[in-house]
């Protein structure tokens, strides 16, 4: 094999140092369940800006999952609490060959906050500026600028767009970030 079929990771099957193409992560293929996690556990080990103290904390998706009813239940408990789900879009494969396919879908990140003082004095401005750090930290993480954190020996997986809003609840607000990702997944 050549340098360069060894520096992009290709492996020689007979053919004379051909990469193999395309990438997928060693010990098997890439699922939405994979890629949930990995969000998970990229989030978790974010430490916030402001206040650094109130780290991330997953929400552990019991019962039926309803993240949303759990923060009318429980809104002083909700600062930085987060929960990341599939929202069941997976599409036909764009490409197929029969061994692998490429596969999109979206996954949802809720980030909660309760609206109380404690992301500062001004109240509800200190936790729409503390959201707008956070928004920025996550999509650093898990966004465009975090493919890093979804390449081999990861869930080998790229972004392919975001979309962010900030809603409002009876004492709580959520930041909700829609991000498409794509996949080749072997079949």
């Amino acid at each position: 094999m050549s340098w360069l079929g060894a520096w992009l990771g290709g492996s020689t099957g007979g053919g004379g140092g051909t990469p193999a193409w395309p990438p997928i992560a060693v010990g098997g293929s890439t699922t939405a369940e994979s890629i949930r996690d990995r969000m998970v556990a990229v989030i978790t080990a974010l430490v916030p800006k402001r206040p650094a103290a109130d780290r991330f904390r997953a929400h552990r998706s019991e019962r039926d999952g309803d993240f949303l009813e759990w923060l009318e239940a429980n809104p002083a408990a909700c600062q930085r609490r987060f929960q990341v789900r599939d929202v069941g879009d997976l599409t036909q494969p764009k490409v197929t060959n029969t061994d692998v396919e490429w596969r999109e879908l979206t996954f949802r990140v809720l980030v909660a906050y309760p609206q109380t003082h404690r992301a500062g004095a001004q109240n509800a401005l200190d936790r729409d500026d503390m959201i707008d750090n956070d928004r920025a930290q996550i999509e650093a993480a898990i966004g465009v600028a975090g493919g890093a954190n979804f390449a081999a020996p990861y869930p080998n997986a790229c972004h392919i767009s975001t979309r962010v809003a900030r809603e409002g609840g009876v004492g709580f607000d959520v930041l909700s970030v829609e991000q498409r990702m794509g996949f080749y997944r072997s079949v």
